[in-house]
């Protein structure tokens, strides 16, 4: 490297683990922040899948307006390995651990996943705030009722 600039300094392994890439990774941390703190509402994605060898991972990504044009933005909360199995309540664990790492806990108003058993585990007993309306029992009785109501005039 001196050949080729002579006023570049390799880093060496300790310092480039112990101070640059924590100090990467904390002015990232402050760029996804930011952001949160400033949104109104937030959805979130999540997905898990595994690689060729098994290995098993999980993202979740957070969806907003921007405060200040209105544009729609999106950021990658969390994108790592998922330790132990993927079941419901180790997902739900990762998904509420990023949410409290973000601050996100009171603006939270969607959550999307695929319709995987262990998805649905995870999130049976979630109630976000403010939507309590639609997870009462009666709702479902009465979706069901509409659905009836709407074959039998496809029917007529």
């Amino acid at each position: 490297m001196n050949t080729i600039d002579p006023k570049f300094t390799v880093l060496s392994r300790c310092t480039l683990c112990h101070q640059a890439i924590p100090s990467a990774l904390e002015q990232v941390m402050m760029k996804v922040k930011q952001p949160c703190s400033e949104a109104q509402f937030v959805a979130l994605t999540m997905d898990t899948w595994s690689d060729r060898r098994i290995r098993t991972f999980i993202a979740i990504t957070m969806h907003t307006f921007a405060k200040n044009d209105d544009s729609f933005q999106n950021y990658l909360f969390t994108f790592q390995p998922l330790s132990g199995s993927h079941t419901g309540d180790n997902l739900r664990c990762q998904l509420e651990g990023a949410i409290a790492n973000f601050n996100i806990e009171e603006k939270l108003v969607r959550i999307v996943t695929d319709n995987a058993s262990n998805n649905l585990k995870a999130f049976d007993e979630l109630v976000i705030p403010g939507f309590e309306v639609y997870f009462e029992p009666e709702d479902d009785e009465h979706d069901d009722e509409t659905e009836n109501d709407e074959r039998e005039e496809n029917d007529e």
